[in-house]
């Protein structure tokens, strides 16, 4: 499976993405493939609601295609 593939079939599953802090205190998150691969990462935000917010976005935009 190429990395695009694999991002539109992971990244349909909430349960695919980590949240993690950086050093700065924002929060990304990191969506990994079954094997624990990490396959994309969003970019910062300044609270973890936030990143919380966006992995549900990128849920729900996969989901709609």
């Amino acid at each position: 499976m190429n990395g695009v593939q694999s991002v539109k079939s992971f990244g349909r599953a909430a349960t695919s993405y980590q949240l993690a802090e950086a050093a700065n205190g924002q929060w990304y998150f990191l969506l990994k493939a079954s094997n624990g691969q990490v396959i994309a990462h969003g970019e910062t935000y300044a609270s973890k609601w936030n990143a919380q917010r966006a992995v549900g976005a990128v849920v729900e935009l996969l989901a709609a295609q």
